[in-house]
């Protein structure tokens, strides 16, 4: 591509923050991304007019929408994977909210189909906006077989530190998610 004269002007005076409009047309259509989030990637690695570190961009910036976003069918594949190996990186919108039943902020995930993603409050602190409509973000999401496990509500964990050390150690404790949970579990045993 030629540059004119106020593209040379703009791309020497903003070095490193000028980013050619056509790339954003590459990745048009094929991750389920708006394109302000392409746009961004963009702006990271292909801010440059060097056509070979606009085509390393171009590679990185592939890889990952194409590693970290989630195209429809692919939902149990990321939760698999992050089950697997620990963790995943994605690129979605996160919203939180303030989960009062069991006092702690909750995390929603539309493209993994998650509602209740659990989250730090300092999380929330440093990121407010969750709480106010989401943004998008490129983000890590953990997975803990424990939390996956649980038979006890969540809020009657806090009880469980009044207890002292000896009934503690007689106490075989389950966690369960809700009260059909802990039906269905009376009923099985």
């Amino acid at each position: 591509m030629q540059l004119d004269d106020l593209d040379r002007t703009a791309t020497t005076v903003f070095e490193g923050y000028v980013v050619r409009k056509d790339l954003v047309r590459t990745f048009s259509r094929q991750f389920p991304v708006p394109t302000y989030v392409v746009e961004f990637l963009l702006g990271r690695y292909c801010a440059t007019t060097d056509e070979a570190e606009i085509q390393e961009g171009l590679d990185i910036v592939q890889r990952q929408l194409g590693s970290r976003t989630v195209k429809a069918g692919e939902e149990d594949l990321f939760k698999a994977h992050a089950r697997e190996s620990g963790s995943v990186k994605i690129i979605d919108i996160i919203t939180a909210r303030l989960d009062a039943r069991t006092d702690s902020y909750v995390a929603t995930l539309p493209s993994l189909r998650l509602t209740d993603v659990r989250l730090t409050p300092a999380m929330v602190t440093d990121n407010e906006r969750m709480l106010t409509g989401g943004f998008y973000a490129e983000m890590t999401l953990s997975y803990d077989a424990s939390i996956a496990q649980e038979k006890l509500p969540v809020a009657c964990r806090r009880q469980l530190f009044d207890l002292s050390d000896e009934m503690a150690t007689k106490l075989d404790i389950e966690f369960y998610q809700d009260g059909r949970d802990a039906l269905l579990k009376a009923l099985v045993d």
